[in-house]
């Protein structure tokens, strides 16, 4: 059974890879790699709902649920790595027909190759990491024994609130919040406005206009979380010099931080570049940190258009290098460590755990 789901999914990537020669020429266009793009997206997003019916839920049967998750999960990845391979293709082919910037062609490589290694990483890191730990739990996770209400309450008040982490340390707690719930609420808004501006327009949706209530929100909360971020990761600089010769040191991961700060600071730089290059419009305000570095530079001898492609090119470079980087330091452990406040929460199989292992220093032989 293994070998042939490896077999299907190995065929699978080989005919998307296949595909790209045709998206390049223009047999196919770029329709077909946005659809299973966000079509593969959507599954994902869905594969992950539907476990959490295994999580918060006592219904259905255990092994069922995880099968079904397994084929969603799975097809959603197949087909949004296909997605990016046509996608690939299809920049490539706009920028030999002069429809697109030179550094365009570099966009849709690296963030497959980013997704890659981050897929790859999170995988070792979370699951072959730690599989001998669920070996060990195995036998005391039993579906019955779950409790959804006390998994519900630890993940709003420890994985949403970061109580624990409040009462602990009010700056470490500010800048954790900061930079988690900034860098996905800026991830969520940015994937909504790429649908929105740059890929519904290709189905023959209506294009937002520049100063459109809907635009000009995409434009305020864009900066609003990047801010959150760039104060975020402020603050983990600062206190980690603050506390780079006391015990505290331990809780700081400055070169993690700095990248963070770079790779915000920058995107501010590349809006700034791109904004003074126009003139000045009322609906540019909304952008309040990109309008504000615009204003210190427009009207300047600057040539925007070379310096705004240099610096959007090493942008998209070192943003995709950090979605690489995110498994390999302390980072994973904002995903891994809400997964450990949620089976603390479990009361009931904790206890059972605590047993069995008394009961196997007592009894060896059984």
């Amino acid at each position: 059974m293994q070998l042939r789901k490896n077999y299907y999914i190995i065929c699978s990537l080989l005919l998307s890879i296949l595909l790209v020669p045709l998206s390049g020429s223009g047999i196919i266009s770029l329709k077909w790699g946005i659809v299973p793009f966000f079509g593969g997206s959507a599954l994902i997003t869905v594969s992950l709902l539907w476990l959490s019916s295994f999580i918060f839920s006592k219904e259905m049967n255990s092994g069922n649920i995880l099968r079904v998750f397994r084929y969603i999960l799975t097809a959603g990845l197949i087909t949004s790595f296909s997605g990016l391979l046509l996608l690939s293709g299809s920049y490539i082919r706009y920028v030999a027909m002069d429809r697109l910037s030179p550094h365009w062609i570099l966009f849709w490589p690296l963030v497959l190759v980013a997704c890659l290694i981050f897929i790859v990483g999170m995988y070792r890191k979370i699951i072959q990491g730690n599989v001998e730990t669920f070996k060990r739990w195995e036998r005391f996770i039993k579906r019955e024994d779950r409790e959804p209400r006390s998994f519900l309450k630890n993940l709003w008040e420890e994985v949403v609130l970061q109580k624990q982490l409040r009462r602990e340390s009010h700056i470490r707690w500010l800048r954790h919040v900061l930079i988690f719930w900034g860098f996905v609420s800026l991830w969520l808004v940015d994937f909504a406005f790429a649908i929105m501006t740059k890929y519904l327009p290709i189905f023959g949706w209506p294009p937002l206009s520049k100063d459109s209530a809907v635009r000009v929100g995409f434009d305020f909360f864009l900066d609003f979380f990047g801010l959150m971020i760039l104060t975020g990761t402020a603050v983990a600089l600062l206190w980690g010099l603050r506390v780079r010769r006391t015990t505290q040191k331990i809780y700081t991961d400055t070169p993690t931080a700095a990248f963070l700060f770079i790779v915000a600071f920058t995107g501010y730089l590349v809006e700034g570049l791109r904004l003074a290059a126009l003139p000045y419009e009322p609906y540019m305000g909304y952008s309040f940190l990109g309008n504000f570095v615009a204003s210190f530079i427009r009207g300047t001898e600057l040539s925007f258009s070379s310096i705004h492609s240099g610096l959007w090119l090493f942008h998209v470079v070192i943003s995709c290098a950090f979605i690489a980087y995110f498994p390999v330091k302390r980072l994973v452990h904002s995903c891994a460590t809400p997964v450990g406040k949620l089976m603390q929460s479990q009361k009931t199989m904790l206890d059972k755990k605590v047993k069995g292992v008394v009961s196997g220093l007592l009894n060896p032989e059984e």
